[in-house]
This record gives structure tokens, sequence and C-alpha cells, in this order.
């Protein structure tokens, strides 16, 4: 019988207060289905990412994102993903919602291409608020 792996999920509030790089600007988040704007890249790394968007994501549910980049990193536009909501924590002012998720699958060339986003395009400064407002 197969060992069962111990989760590597962390919670809530261990979540945000790891040692974390924040985005210079904000990456759009687009569902790949119907091509409608969800949310905004707030941080990311080879295991997952955190969303910040006006409407709520259900835990557990599996979504297909795509990340508009600002300019192209290894000959692509964009990062297409499949990702799970493992956590949501609503915030009241302004209203919105910010969204931990887990990476369902991911390549060998989408974890190259998130090591160049970080490289690229991220701070120690905690971005604002207000990106919410550009939707």
């Amino acid at each position: 019988m197969p060992k069962k792996r111990k989760s590597k999920r962390l919670n809530v509030a261990d979540y945000f207060k790891k040692n974390r790089k924040y985005f210079k600007q904000f990456f759009a988040i687009f569902d790949r289905a119907d091509n409608r704007l969800v949310g905004h890249l707030m941080d990311i790394s080879p295991e997952g990412m955190m969303m910040i968007s006006r409407e709520e994501v259900k835990k557990g549910v599996t979504q297909k994102l795509r990340i508009a980049l600002p300019e192209k990193i290894n000959g692509s536009g964009w990062l297409t993903i499949d990702a799970r909501g493992v956590w949501a924590k609503k915030q009241e002012e302004p209203e919105c919602y910010y969204t931990g998720f887990e990476f369902v699958t991911i390549s060998s060339i989408h974890t190259e291409i998130i090591k160049n986003m970080i490289a690229k395009f991220t701070t120690d400064n905690v971005p604002q608020a207000e990106v919410l407002s550009a939707e």
C-alpha cells in the first residue's frame, strides 16, 4: 500500500507571513474558456500563485487560466496553467478576494517562465490595493 504524502499546503496565516516578493506591475489573469478577466496576479512560484479578484473562487475547483505577460518570455506572451483554489480570504475595503492556487500540472517550460517572471518583475514592496480599479 503506497504511503500518503503529507500536504505541502500552507494555511492562510502562514502564507501571508512567509517571505516573498511582489510584482512591480499587475498581470491580468483570464479564464481560457471564455477569455474573461478573472483577476490579477499578486505573486507566483513554481508550486502555485495568489490572485486578487472581485469574485470569490471556490476552494477545490480547478480553473484553466492564462496570464498575460508584459513581454515575451521564452518566446511566449502568455503563461497558460491549470490551477486549483486551495484557500480564499475576503478583503472588506476595497471589497475583493485573495485566492491561493496550487498548480495541477506544470511543465519545465512553465517553471522557467515563472522563474524569469520573478527575476524580471518583482520587488520587496507590497503592492497597492487599487489594482481592482482598473477592471
